[in-house]
């Protein structure tokens, strides 16, 4: 088995940007793109040999499950819109597929070409954006059922605290009275706003620009090759991506993922309003909570309350809206 399995323009890159590492998550969804074009390389013009197809799913599948991760060998941070990026899978794809086959078929029968083949009908202007979809709309719906749980949590305090009393406050200073269920609403409220947030953000991060090519007029792309790209693709990441209607609005544009970083940001600043006013409450000057112990509050002194993960939360969101603000 041969390795590095990356060749001349993955080390072009490295020598131009460094060596990096790229996410787990991102490798997954670019492998899927991937994917799903070679199958439709082959149902819509036959690319490859019968005998040699096999192996070149194979060899894509493995960038999916993350055999190759090592040979991944870019940062992210690079210029050229992701081209290197997509001939470092093309690479990785094409050498591994031919390893394989010379070892199993004998070499000689057929080598499939990085950008002659892998890249065949496609550009990076269409499948790098798309495999970045893939990739965010995961992590969108992950953090929805966070938030969903969140809400359902809030909500059963609302109804397990409707009678008991407190006192509520303007300015930190004591106001009227109100009952703790009521001031759980006042949490339920905005997580809720998430909640519908992210779904509407899913709504429109689902359309995709695969099949626009390089400036969204799908040049070079047989029509049969865009159809069934698409098509595949849905059935690999079983998610429900759409083609955009307006592929030169969707390769040049990218405005669907700083609304979706802006709206993290909105997510990230109702956790910190919840944390601030947790730490009130189960302050010492307040102390109408109790901070569960969850370990040692200091040194010096150990019996101490520290609210570490109130600490942590609003440090993390911070970072989270802070970064919103930058895209």
């Amino acid at each position: 088995m041969c390795r590095p399995f990356y060749g001349t323009e993955t080390d072009k890159a490295v020598a131009s940007y460094g060596r990096g590492s790229v996410p787990r998550a991102f490798i997954r969804a670019y492998g899927e793109v991937k994917l799903a074009a070679v199958r439709a390389q082959q149902a819509a013009v036959h690319l490859y040999p019968d005998d040699y197809f096999p192996y070149l799913e194979k060899a894509v599948q493995n960038i999916i499950d993350g055999v190759y991760d090592s040979d991944f060998v870019i940062p992210l941070e690079q210029g050229g819109a992701g081209t290197s990026m997509h001939m470092n899978m093309c690479e990785v794809a094409a050498i591994a597929a031919n390893d394989m086959y010379a070892r199993t078929e004998g070499v000689g029968n057929f080598r499939a070409h990085p950008l002659d083949h892998l890249a065949k009908f496609q550009s990076t202007n269409d499948t790098f954006p798309t495999a970045l979809v893939i990739m965010v709309y995961r992590e969108l719906d992950n953090i929805e059922s966070l938030v969903v749980k969140l809400q359902e949590q809030l909500v059963k305090r609302e109804t397990a605290y409707e009678t008991v009393l407190m006192t509520g406050r303007t300015e930190l200073q004591d106001a009227l009275p109100m009952t703790a269920g009521q001031l759980f609403s006042s949490w339920t409220g905005p997580v809720e706003r998430d909640r519908w947030r992210i779904s509407k953000l899913k709504e429109r991060l689902r359309i995709i620009p695969l099949g626009g090519t390089a400036i969204g007029t799908g040049f070079s792309a047989p029509k049969e090759f865009v159809f069934a790209e698409e098509r595949e693709l849905r059935r690999i990441t079983k998610l429900p991506l759409s083609r955009s209607q307006n592929l030169t609005d969707q390769i040049s544009n990218a405005d669907s993922f700083a609304e979706c970083a802006n709206g993290m940001g909105l997510c990230a600043d109702n956790l910190v309003k919840l944390a601030d006013d947790l730490l009130l409450y189960t302050s010492s000057m307040c102390g109408e909570m109790k901070h569960g112990e969850l370990q040692y509050g200091s040194t010096i002194m150990p019996d101490k309350v520290n609210p570490v993960l109130l600490e942590l939360i609003r440090g993390r969101c911070m970072e989270c809206s802070a970064l919103a603000r930058l895209v």
